[in-house]
């Protein structure tokens, strides 16, 4: 389908061997003949709640949200499972919907079908997950993007920026360290483990950590 001069865009943060992957077409404020849509983004070009958008799947009796970018899914991919919002999320690959509101909390719908085109063929019998974010006003943004605005080891923020509003989702790691010990075992059944300073090393990190 055509890209309708929506660029393709993917972020990845890491915390520890805990990868968070993003991949999104970003569209722009302006329209194809540079028309400024400010304004005219929230509630407007992207409508609050659920939409029949007259194709697939997508009907009155069974809306659909929207896609969160343009064109294409956005997807969102965990390399383990994760603490999203306070909810725990199994590792995989997922449709990442948002449901606006014209007050209050956005509900985001991590969707198990991650292969079909756009939320044309969203069925409520696939969302793995929803949860609730509270969107927040911020600085102008022309493309939408998605940003790790806050990266420490365990955890990190991805925030969701377009025109003038951010939505902020915090992501936790379950158990960094037993992730680590988990590698380091796997690694000493390997070369690694013919050298007597990895294991060394994999007892000092167990003793620091105050892993048994």
């Amino acid at each position: 389908p055509p890209s309708g001069n929506n660029q393709k865009s993917s972020v990845t943060q890491y915390m520890g061997l805990t990868s968070v992957s993003i991949t999104y077409n970003s569209p722009d404020v302006k329209d194809d003949k540079g028309n400024d849509r400010t304004g005219e983004i929230w509630g407007e070009l992207v409508p609050c709640g659920y939409s029949n958008l007259y194709f697939g799947l997508s009907s009155k009796d069974n809306p659909s949200p929207w896609r969160a970018g343009a064109n294409e899914n956005t997807t969102i991919e965990f390399s383990h499972d994760v603490i999203v919002q306070g909810e725990k999320i199994d590792a995989g690959k997922y449709v990442f919907f948002i449901v606006t509101a014209p007050e209050g909390d956005w509900e985001v719908i991590l969707s198990k079908n991650s292969t079909s085109w756009g939320s044309y063929f969203y069925v409520p019998e696939d969302a793995a997950y929803k949860f609730s974010v509270t969107p927040k006003e911020s600085e102008f943004t022309e493309f939408l993007t998605y940003e790790f605005t806050e990266r420490k080891l365990e955890s990190c923020i991805v925030e969701l920026q377009w025109e003038k509003i951010a939505l902020q989702i915090k992501i936790e790691v379950i158990d960094i360290y037993g992730l680590y010990v988990e590698q380091i075992r796997n690694d000493l059944k390997n070369y690694a483990g013919f050298e007597y300073s990895a294991w060394a090393d994999a007892a000092s990190f167990c003793a620091e950590n105050k892993f048994r």
